[in-house]
């Protein structure tokens, strides 16, 4: 039952958007930061949802528009690697036009062209609210489906554990070791 796993939806659904609400609440700033949060969250409720590591663009063409859906690919890609890996969104090439995509904080509307063509604004705040939108879905769609909740306590568990190689074992039983103890 959906009670099995109700206390680790609510603390990755409170963490995640409880700092992300923090976020959109700034005057101004932030926008890379919340994005960011925004697309690495959509790996983890991809793997949460789908059971597959690496696979945010699926969760976040929950988060976009329909008419976009198809394109959400691209655009996560754009988005989450660039900042990530770059600090800067990536330019999305269609054969010789180049598409800046523009994280705006609130002056642009979501989901806009400028005038040229050459920037495809997404708003930061519209697409929090999306992206809320899309978490609280799929926790609707978990207290009704068996085996979305299984695959959810799968992943859950599978993702919460790492294994060290046998090369630094040695080093983390020294590290630990010699760390002090908490009182």
């Amino acid at each position: 039952p959906f009670e099995t796993i109700r206390p680790e939806v609510e603390r990755i659904r409170n963490y995640v958007l409880g700092d992300l609400r923090r976020l959109v609440r700034l005057k101004s700033g932030g926008n890379y930061l919340a994005v960011a949060l925004i697309t690495c969250a959509c790996d983890a409720f991809s793997n949460l949802k789908y059971g597959k590591e690496h696979q945010g663009a699926r969760f976040f063409a929950d988060v976009v528009p329909p008419e976009w859906k198809p394109l959400a690919g691209a655009l996560y890609r754009a988005i989450r690697n660039g900042i990530v890996h770059l600090y800067e969104t990536k330019l999305i090439c269609v054969n010789s036009q180049k598409i800046d995509v523009v994280i705006s904080w609130r002056m642009k509307p979501h989901f806009h062209r400028s005038a040229d063509g050459k920037q495809l604004f997404i708003n930061v705040k519209d697409l929090a609210k999306d992206f809320g939108a899309a978490v609280k879905r799929f926790e609707a769609e978990l207290k009704v489906n068996l085996q979305l909740r299984e695959i959810f306590e799968r992943s859950m568990r599978a993702g919460r554990e790492m294994s060290v190689n046998k090369g630094e074992r040695s080093e983390w039983e020294r590290c630990l070791r010699a760390l002090p103890t908490a009182s």
